[in-house]
């Protein structure tokens, strides 16, 4: 406490922003100062933490949930979408409200809909390959969907039980439902005999093959391109060689086991030359794994610094679909998407590629996704499609905003290199960086009290100023960034001290940091 005659002088601390994300796993008396405890939508980049993109409205009238999506390009490069679901497939490509499905499945079981995708070119022309869950193997050229029949396979396997595709060395391969067995074709074809190769020797914990994954390990299509085979019960089976049909070509270099992998197929992810893997443990890398390094050591998991807060989603929906992986090309993130809780709320990890920090995203209905062009698409429980993109969010067809994006954070918690002292602050001036003023709440926490702050927060939007008609040093310049950085008073007392922001905003908004003033008190 404070005592009387105590000289007490106020003294100042800046925190920088948290651009180094949260830290679940070190010890609360021990953090960084630039990281948090915990971040909601907002993505932690190098010089600040961002607001996370808005989604806006763009086609509603599906009558069920969306469960994937898929984007086909032609060589022209115009793009169509598809929703699908477990009645069938969407074209949602115009927007607006949908009507029938292009396709209508024949089975139209729960797990119905759960599809992937390739893109695929022949000397005919573009394709999408794609196989579904329940109902099989499925082509479209641009125009018309096509149900690839067993003649068309040369009876070799019924396409009804494909539920997997990807592109390795110019073939299609294919996963067999309920097996260990994988399929591939002639290089530059969609349609023919094809070859099994079973991969279910080689998985000695048992299981179904759930995927497969090309490996481009020199960052680019080349000869350093690797199979990936991933078992529903966690063995990782790894060949290298260029044609399957050649044993002295195509051969297994390692097998590891990470654990049971959750629920769905789209548990991957390619780029810049890295796999990354979500197993029960988290996220783990195929590089690491070639490296040396041991799956049991949870220090080698991408997911490691926030393992305390994804392996408990996992361990409680594992067994559910909606898992998946995927990357936001324009905003340059990587999201790990898990299902609907019971209590209906949805929840995104999401790593900054930059900075390889990571944030979590709340209140984002995503189910199925696909990337087209720079924007991404997803699908939710209404049978809407959106699109991830601009500041606002639930942004309708008529361009209305139902909210701005509501974010929150909580600063690790520091002690000023004097643990045993109370400090009490007094005043606190946060720094945000945009195009227009975050409308906020501000809040000391003292001692590891981890309370988000509750309500919420309208934004005030900044016009541009008009020439002739602006107040000089008072009005903003249209296309300028403000800089608000107000002081704000705080109160309460503790030994360890950190600070709580909650604040919405419907424009490019940036935290980049915050300054502190308080005053010592005597030891407890």
């Amino acid at each position: 406490m404070f005592e009387k005659g105590q000289a007490n002088l106020l003294k100042a601390a800046d925190f920088p922003a948290p651009v180094a994300g949260i830290d679940a796993s070190s010890s609360i008396y021990s953090m960084a100062p630039d990281v948090c405890i915990y971040s909601y939508n907002l993505i932690h980049n190098e010089y600040g933490v961002t607001a996370r993109p808005g989604f806006y409205e763009q086609s509603t009238g599906i009558p069920e949930e969306v469960k994937s999506m898929h984007t086909y390009v032609d060589g022209e490069g115009v793009i169509q979408v598809f929703a699908v679901t477990s009645i069938g497939i969407y074209d949602v490509s115009a927007g607006g409200t949908i009507g029938a499905p292009v396709v209508t499945w024949s089975n139209q079981s729960s797990t119905a809909g759960f599809a992937t995708s390739v893109n695929y070119e022949t000397i005919a022309g573009h394709y999408l390959c794609l196989c579904d869950e329940r109902n099989g193997y499925w082509t479209y050229d641009g125009t018309t969907w096509h149900d690839v029949t067993s003649l068309e396979m040369g009876n070799a396997v019924d396409p009804d039980v494909l539920c997997f595709v990807m592109v390795s060395k110019e073939r299609l391969w294919f996963v067999e439902r309920n097996t260990g067995r994988g399929w591939y074709l002639d290089p530059g074809v969609i349609l023919g005999t094809p070859t099994s190769f079973d991969f279910g020797n080689r998985m000695s914990h048992g299981g179904e093959l759930r995927c497969l994954y090309n490996w481009t390990v020199d960052s680019g299509v080349g000869i350093d391109d690797i199979i990936v085979a991933v078992g529903g019960e966690g063995d990782i089976i790894i060949y290298r060689g260029y044609d399957p049909t050649d044993a002295a070509n195509f051969n297994s270099i390692g097998s590891w086991y990470v654990g049971a992998v959750p629920a769905g197929r789209q548990i991957g992810a390619d780029f810049a030359g890295e796999l990354i893997l979500l197993s029960v443990k988290g996220l783990i890398s195929i590089n690491d794994l070639l490296r040396g390094a041991s799956p049991i050591n949870e220090s080698v998991y991408k997911t490691s610094d926030i393992q305390a807060l994804i392996r408990p989603q996992l361990d409680l929906t594992w067994t559910d679909w909606g898992w998946s992986i995927g990357i936001h090309p324009k905003y340059n993130y990587m999201f790990v998407n898990s299902p609907r809780d019971a209590s209906s709320h949805y929840l995104q990890f999401v790593m900054a590629l930059s900075t390889e920090s990571w944030g979590m995203f709340r209140d984002v209905p995503m189910h199925g996704y696909t990337v087209a062009g720079d924007k991404l698409y997803f699908g939710d429980t209404e049978g809407n499609s959106l699109i991830m993109d601009g500041y606002t969010d639930y942004v309708d067809s008529t361009g209305a905003s139902d909210q701005g994006v509501e974010w929150s954070i909580l600063s690790s918690f520091q002690n000023f290199s004097n643990p045993g002292s109370n400090k009490m602050l007094s005043m606190a001036r946060p720094t945000f960086t945009g195009a227009g003023v975050p409308s906020y709440q501000l809040q000391a926490r003292y001692d590891f009290d981890f309370a988000d702050i509750g309500g919420s927060s309208t934004p005030v939007t900044v016009t541009g100023a008009t020439w002739d008609a602006g107040v000089w040093d008072t009005d903003v310049w249209s296309g300028g960034l403000r800089v608000t950085d107000d002081f704000r008073g705080v109160t309460g007392i503790g030994r360890y001290v950190a600070y709580a922001l909650k604040g919405t905003s419907n424009f490019s908004m940036t935290f980049t940091g915050i300054t502190l003033l308080w005053q010592s008190g005597g030891f407890l």
